[in-house]
């Protein structure tokens, strides 16, 4: 215990890298994987608990994953044709971060100072088709 409570005093108070962090921080990042609404409820809540717990890691980071089930905007014909996006499948290449995560939920995550970034699936490899679950077991890890 005792070593672990001065590990955190010497966090807390800084140290000689940017912005005042240790050295170790610097150009570090925690990130995790969304997709449906459902994972982007998931990331807001992540990313609250982080800010709460006054984490010192510079950079929270939440990828928006394209190929999932799409947010409840994208799934709503009257929202994608107000945005003259009805040819864009919700689980296809083309969408864009409000299609696979709701807006609001993307917003929250801004409000959090997290960065959003929207990346293609997992490519099928022979490395990923060998583990059990394949692609899908990140999503068990993110």
């Amino acid at each position: 215990m005792r070593a672990a409570s001065a590990s955190n005093d010497a966090v807390k108070a800084g140290g000689d890298g940017e912005g005042g962090l240790p050295d170790y921080l610097v150009d570090t990042a925690v990130v995790t994987l969304a997709t449906g609404d459902e994972s982007g409820r998931f990331a807001v809540a992540w990313a609250q608990a982080l800010r709460d717990a006054e984490t010192r890691i510079p950079n929270v980071v939440v990828l928006l994953s394209r190929g999932g089930v799409g947010s409840a905007e994208c799934n709503d014909a009257a929202w994608k044709q107000a945005q003259g996006r009805e040819s864009v499948a919700c689980s296809g290449p083309d969408t864009i971060a409000g299609e696979i995560i709701s807006p609001r939920y993307i917003a929250a995550l801004e409000r959090l100072r997290v960065t959003v970034q929207v990346i293609d699936p997992i490519p099928d490899t022979p490395y990923i088709s060998a583990i059990p679950g394949g692609r899908q077991i990140f999503w068990g890890m993110a």
